[in-house]
């Protein structure tokens, strides 16, 4: 996977296959925020996480269908969420390890979507909103 810098949101980002993706699209969208200083292990670790979304899937499929009851649906699930992608800030990476596995759901409007964060590899909470 490479990034690529894109100058108008001062980010690294990358795209990578999401194999047997539960969601309707199965590219994977990556993007590290206010990644000025990017070093080639920040990108390791990004890649550390995409290697290990296989294993962690079922974690944030769960954690989705717990925080939006009608998500429970499978045909929902897959029907609704769009655009998977991962979201770093680069503070946070370093810092915490955080980051967030983000999902859209356009039908709740342009720009509404989940949040399941993480630290590593350990859930740590599910959010929603513009």
């Amino acid at each position: 996977m490479d990034f690529g810098w894109n100058p108008s949101s001062h980010s690294q980002e990358a795209m990578a296959a999401l194999h047997n993706s539960p969601f309707t699209d199965s590219q994977l969208r990556i993007e590290v925020c206010e990644a000025h200083g990017f070093s080639e292990q920040d990108g390791d670790f990004v890649r550390r996480i995409v290697a290990a979304l296989p294993g962690l899937m079922p974690d944030i499929v769960a954690n989705l269908k717990r925080y939006a009851e009608d998500l429970g649906d499978d045909a929902v699930f897959r029907r609704e969420l769009r655009s998977p992608g991962l979201l770093f800030d680069l503070e946070s990476l370093r810092n915490s390890k955080e980051w967030h596995f983000c999902v859209d759901r356009p039908s709740y409007g342009s720009n509404f979507g989940y949040h399941v964060v993480f630290a590593g590899s350990d859930f740590k909470d599910v959010w929603a909103g513009d």
